[in-house]
């Protein structure tokens, strides 16, 4: 026999129509289960198992994340901080200094910059000179436009 009873929500006290819900367990409705915001950067990283397998893992990213070695080593980013550091304060990658000690730079950013390098001539005097200036800035703590 199919219980006939209104289903009422518990917290409001009000009745709720289940025609547009699913009963995910018995007594349980739900709406539409929301995605997951999934993240936009993974890499797959080998752990030993306890039965001596290989499984793979997958370590994700945030769109922005900090400027440092294991970051880059994580992500397979074959640079050093300190280029990268200048690819930020020459503007070719997104970024920021979030704190006097801190920057972060965004992902898609550097893989878009990557493949715009790729383009024959990509590096004109311009471009160079604007390197140049956050290669300076790098050395010499100093970032162009960034406030104290």
């Amino acid at each position: 026999m199919i219980d006939q009873r209104p289903t009422i929500n518990l917290r409001t006290g009000n009745q709720i129509d289940t025609s547009k819900l699913a009963e995910i367990a018995p007594g349980v409705f739900t709406g539409d289960i929301p995605m997951l915001e999934l993240p936009r950067y993974g890499v797959t990283k080998f752990v030993k198992d306890r039965d001596g397998i290989y499984r793979a893992i997958l370590v994700t990213f945030p769109d922005y994340v900090k400027l440092n070695q294991k970051t880059l080593d994580q992500l397979g980013i074959k640079i050093s901080t300190r280029v990268l550091r200048s690819l930020v304060y020459a503007g070719f990658v997104k970024g920021s200094k979030v704190s006097p000690f801190q920057t972060e730079f965004c992902v898609e950013s550097l893989y878009r910059h990557r493949r715009k390098t790729l383009e024959r001539g990509f590096w004109n005097e311009r471009r160079l000179t604007d390197y140049s200036l956050g290669w300076d800035a790098v050395l010499n703590g100093t970032v162009q436009g960034e406030e104290d």
